[in-house]
């Protein structure tokens, strides 16, 4: 865009600066009125000149500029294609990740709950111990049976 900005710059430069010295041209030199005839006769000629050279300076410019906004528009096309093809390349790199971290988070979830089980398993065996270490106790001390009855 900003070359776009600069051609068009240019070329409207360019233009104003060719009407500024046509103009300035046929100003120049304001001629006596007798010795006007062969002059006057060649004023429309050069007037005519002048028109046709700033006509095709302008069509000129207009083709330069079509041929270049060609040109810029293929590159943007380009650039765009270029970008989306990275934009894919990493739209594929971050779904990879994704699932390498969600492979990585159910294995540590797992562990956890491995964990948690190996630990409620101890815990239950001491439990479990502490309370038969006690009623085994119990039951030679008092001579009673667990189940109510004597031995």
């Amino acid at each position: 865009m900003n070359t776009t900005r600069k051609t068009l710059t240019l070329l409207a430069m360019a233009a104003s600066l060719s009407l500024l010295t046509a103009c300035s041209k046929s100003n120049d030199d304001p001629a006596p009125a007798a010795a006007a005839p062969q002059e006057s006769q060649s004023a429309p000629a050069e007037q005519q000149s002048m028109q046709d050279k700033l006509e095709e300076s302008l069509s000129d410019a207009k083709d330069k500029a079509s041929g270049m906004g060609q040109a810029m528009s293929d590159k943007a096309g380009e650039m765009g294609q270029a970008m989306s093809d990275k934009a894919e390349e990493m739209g594929q790199a971050m779904s990879d990740k994704a699932g390498e971290l969600a492979d990585k988070a159910g294995e540590v979830a797992n562990d956890a709950r491995e964990s948690v089980e190996a630990g409620a398993a101890k815990a239950d065996a001491t439990i479990q111990g502490a309370i038969g270490s006690s009623d085994g106790a119990s039951n030679s001390d008092s001579g009673t049976n667990p189940a109510g009855g004597t031995k």
